[in-house]
């Protein structure tokens, strides 16, 4: 009997240690550092086109960071940054602790202490160089977290951890496994990194370690930032540990500086619990308001790598995405991807149709109106209510009111600075989330902002706001006011007189809306070459090439000018990220127009143009938007039904002469 449960004990053993390698190896593939090559399993791949990754819009960068993708050999000599790297990483993987190296010609020790330096803002891993008798020596110091990480890269190395350890590094794995996919984005990855943490957490001033955060769910945070970083690196994405002070506490504090596809940014999960994505990717100008660490300024500076000032990181991480309901059957009938048989059928024989576009057309000539629909400014505002200004910034007590000034400064172009006093009960946090609303960064791209006071909670702090307009939107503010129009560059009155020509050409007051719509998305596809990139309205205009940004946001202008009320749509294929506009044809009626597909499929040649008028569910096969910030379009017909249901409107709309 004893025989037999001792079996059954080691097989259960044995079971579980399985299960536990399979894990591991999983986790390792779809982090992408697995050596093995067999093919990965379908559900192990991230679709971007999927159900799932529809609640998510933004880059498609997947790459490791710089220091990951360094190698796993160590070169000949040092002769770059790089090089160091690559070195430190083959002795990672093998856990060495000293190395003999050769500086290549025109490297000087002091080179090699300035890039370490950067390097050693880790923390979790340390390096130094030093001369050993004749030789020149590369000392690397292993935290627990490193060790964990090395093993995670380097499966040989998994019988040198201490039992902690290995329980650290399945229960990474583990998380791994459960919720990443080989090829899922990196700023997705890094949010539900943030997410993971924050959510299994609780703050606890005596836990510090990593192995606190992962096996036990309590930390301060030191743990916050050790455990963030070592989820981070097993992806592959490069973190540095940022040691400075803050306006609520006498305390040092740590957080993350996270390498996001070539650009750093901060990253706090301490201060993003509970609040979510407060403290999330932000610019060195944000963090400074309530943070400070070393800089550049500082004497004996440790080099953290710097953000850019003005960032788009912002614009597409779209963090608060809500799940828009299936809309309700329209009042009218849907049409076929090229729209024409509807709208013909009507139009000729329905003189309550031809009114109702009349009614329309004169609705869409109030200023108001194209304010409203075509720079999508926020709804259920009071148009006539301006903000307070005094003594140079305007008054914020809540998000309604910081809504309210920057759609106030986008219409009049104001900045590039703008001033906001914040009311006393009116809390940082609030603030940073108002401004990241979707529906503010149609008319801003990209931003950031400082404060006047170190503890800026303490209320009546004023922050300066560094503003960037979009370029359609400076464009399309200065043609409707000739006072804004001087603000105006050169190049960009040059490209509004080029739009302008574009839609009095194609605006003629005999054509029906219909035809406006498709003259003015043939002409520009057929003014503006395709050629992959970022480019603006602006540089579309005076290169005559643009990619799909400069494409969607030419149309946006010319639409504008022709009182056709249209959006610009942020999103991506399965491939890459890809503007395009949605446009109202009549009525609640909205259509997909995607000039860069038909550009790119040189589609002016043959007039076979698929794309200029696709409803959500066709776009929905190849496309991926945040669907919340669009107006619905009417559900698509097989083009039978469409003519069948066409006949019996025209049928029931116009009386039977025979008298039946």
């Amino acid at each position: 009997m004893r025989n037999l449960i001792m079996t059954l004990l080691a097989f259960l053993l044995c079971g579980c240690i399985a299960y536990a390698d399979d894990i591991l190896e999983k986790a390792r593939r779809v982090a992408g550092v697995s050596e093995r090559s067999e093919k990965l399993p379908e559900s192990e791949i991230w679709n971007p086109l999927s159900a799932a990754a529809r609640r998510y819009v933004g880059p498609l960068e997947s790459l490791p960071s710089a220091r990951f993708r360094a190698g796993h050999y160590a070169p000949s000599s040092i002769a770059s940054e790089e090089n160091l790297w690559q070195t430190i990483n083959a002795m990672q993987r093998e856990l060495q602790i000293s190395r003999p190296i050769v500086l290549a010609s025109g490297v000087s020790m002091g080179d090699v202490n300035n890039w370490l330096r950067r390097f050693n803002t880790q923390l979790t891993l340390t390096a130094s160089v030093y001369r050993e008798k004749n030789n020149l020596m590369i000392g690397v110091n292993y935290t627990s977290d490193t060790r964990v990480l090395a093993a995670f890269l380097n499966p040989a190395l998994e019988k040198q951890l201490t039992g902690e350890e290995e329980k650290v590094l399945k229960g990474c794995a583990y998380w791994i496994a459960s919720n990443i996919q080989y090829g899922m984005p990196n700023v997705l990855k890094i949010r539900m990194v943030n997410d993971a943490i924050i959510d299994n957490t609780e703050y606890k001033l005596s836990c510090e370690k990593t192995a606190d955060v992962v096996l036990r769910g309590k930390g301060k945070c030191a743990a916050y930032t050790t455990a963030t970083q070592l989820l981070l690196n097993m992806l592959g994405i490069d973190s540095r540990y940022v040691i400075g002070d803050v306006s609520t506490s006498s305390r040092k504090h740590g957080w993350n500086l996270v390498d996001v596809n070539g650009e750093w940014y901060h990253l706090d999960t301490t201060w993003n619990d509970p609040s979510g994505y407060g403290y999330f990717l932000l610019s060195d100008e944000e963090m400074g308001i309530d943070h400070t660490w070393p800089t550049s300024a500082m004497k004996h500076v440790v080099e953290y790598p710097k953000t850019p000032k003005l960032s788009n990181a912002h614009f597409y991480t779209r963090l608060d995405y809500v799940e828009r309901p299936e809309p309700a059957e329209p009042p009218f009938l849907p049409v076929d991807e090229d729209g024409s048989l509807y709208d013909s059928l009507l139009e000729a024989l329905n003189q309550d149709q031809k009114e109702s576009s009349a009614e329309q057309v004169q609705k869409n000539t109030d200023p108001d109106t194209l304010v409203s629909e075509s720079v999508r400014i926020l709804p259920g505002r009071e148009k006539e209510k301006k903000p307070k200004k005094e003594q140079g910034f305007y008054s914020v007590s809540s998000v309604e009111e910081l809504n309210d000034v920057l759609k106030h400064c986008a219409e009049s172009l104001e900045g590039p600075e703008i001033k906001l006093k914040l009311g006393e009960n009116y809390h940082l946090l609030r603030f940073r989330h108002g401004l990241r609303h979707s529906e503010i960064l149609r008319y801003i791209r990209r931003y950031t902002y400082t404060s006047d006071k170190k503890k800026p909670d303490d209320g009546g702090a004023v922050i300066t706001l560094s503003v960037e307009y979009w370029p359609h939107v400076r464009l399309i503010q200065a043609a409707r006011d000739a006072g804004i129009s001087k603000k105006l560059r050169q190049e960009e009155h040059v490209a509004l007189a080029e739009c302008r020509s574009i839609a009095e050409a194609c605006g003629t007051v005999w054509k029906t809306r219909r035809q406006k719509i498709d003259d003015a998305y043939l002409q520009v596809i057929s003014s503006i070459q395709w050629k992959p990139g970022d480019s603006t309205v602006v540089s579309a205009m005076k290169s005559r090439s643009s990619g799909s940004l400069g494409l969607a946001e030419t149309l946006q202008v010319v639409y504008a000018l022709m009182n056709i009320p249209s959006q610009l749509v942020h999103g991506r294929t399965a491939e890459a990220l890809q503007a395009w506009n949605k446009v109202q044809h009549s009525g609640n009626r909205w259509y997909h127009a995607v000039a860069a597909e038909d550009a790119a499929s040189d589609a002016r040649h043959s007039f076979k143009l698929k794309w200029k008028s696709r409803s959500d569910a066709a776009m929905l096969k190849t496309h991926v938007w945040a669907a919340e910030e669009t107006s619905p379009s009417p559900p698509a017909m097989e083009t039978g039904t469409i003519r069948e249901a066409a006949r019996r409107e025209v049928k029931r709309r116009v009386p039977d002469k025979s008298g039946r």
